[in-house]
Formats: structure tokens, sequence, C-alpha cells
């Protein structure tokens, strides 16, 4: 597995992710206050890409996403993240895509499963903002986690995700809290 020990690190999986499965796991907490982040699989480079990401009950801080498509710690995804904690995002969609804490938009064309994880901080902008993604459409299980995410989507908003038009989603054991708001014309929260 590709180890993340840093913040550099974790900037740098955008440059290593490739077709198939991925594997990675977070070695240590980390802060990543000051530290440039564009989220990996962003611009349609998403097609076949697996991840399998394992937090090791890590945290990561401070994560801040102004830029790029999808904006969240992975835009499109497909795969599993687990064990990780997002303490503290500030996620600020405006390009292309939906947002949220860990995933712009899950499932693409297979199952995403989100385990034992958790986001707190704030995502805002124009389309979809969800606490833990921005849109699923495929088969999605999110268990033994919460959010803690002031939310302000410009289409939808929701806790956990903003807007699910197909496939199943699954949640147990899981929490949502904070403030959502639709804020546009026709916005659904």
């Amino acid at each position: 597995p590709y180890a993340i020990r840093t913040a550099q690190d974790l900037a740098a999986i955008r440059n290593i992710l490739f077709a198939g499965d991925n594997y990675l796991t977070v070695e240590n907490d980390i802060d990543m206050t000051d530290v440039p982040y564009v989220a990996p699989l962003g611009n349609n480079n998403f097609s076949g890409v697996v991840v399998h990401l394992d937090g090791k009950q890590h945290v990561i801080s401070n994560l801040k996403v102004e830029k790029g498509d999808y904006p969240s710690l992975i835009g499109v995804f497909m795969g599993e993240i687990k064990n990780l904690g997002l303490a503290d995002v500030e996620i600020t969609g405006g390009g292309v895509g939906p947002f949220g804490g860990f995933v712009g938009h899950a499932s693409y064309d297979g199952v995403t499963t989100i385990d034992n994880c958790f986001a707190t901080g704030k995502a805002t902008g124009s389309s979809y903002a969800g606490g833990i993604g921005g849109y699923t459409n495929g088969n999605t299980n999110i268990t033994n986690s919460y959010t803690r995410v002031q939310l302000a989507g410009g289409l939808y908003a929701g806790g956990v995700i903003a807007w699910v038009p197909g496939g199943e989603t699954v949640f147990k054991n899981f929490s949502a809290a904070g403030y959502v708001e639709a804020t546009g014309e026709a916005g659904r929260a």
C-alpha cells in the first residue's frame, strides 16, 4: 500500500492513483494547515479507479479544498474508506460537481463503503453539499460513522449525502448533526 505519513504525501495522492485497485494507508495524524490540496479523481480522470483507504484510526485535520472539480478528500470515488477522521474540514464547491467531506461523487460505477469514519467542519458551494459526500448513484454503505458539518449548497444539501438519485444507499449506526441549508432559488435541504 501507499503509506501516507505527511501532509505532502496526502497532497500527492492525486498523482499516484491509477485504473484498478489502489491501496492507501494513513500512518499518522496529519495537519493540513497551509498545505494546498486539490481533490484527486476530479476532471473526469476516474474511470476504473478503485480506492481502498485505511485511516488506521488517524485524523486528518484542517483539510481545506477550494480548487478543482468535485472538491473533497477524493473527488469521484468508488471503493472503501475506513477508520479515518476528518476534523475541521473546509470545503468550497464552485467548480464542476458535487462536494463533501470525504467524496464529491460516490459509487460512480460500483460500490462505495464508508466505515468507522467521521467528518467535522463546513462545506459551502453552488451545487450538492454533503457531510460525507455530495452525490451517490450506485450502491453506497455508510456504517459506524458520523458527521458534524455546517453545509450550504445551492441545489441540494444534506448532513450525510446531498442527493441520491439512484442505486441503494444503506446507513447503519450513523448520525449527522449541524446546520444544513440549500441556498438556491430551487434548493432542497
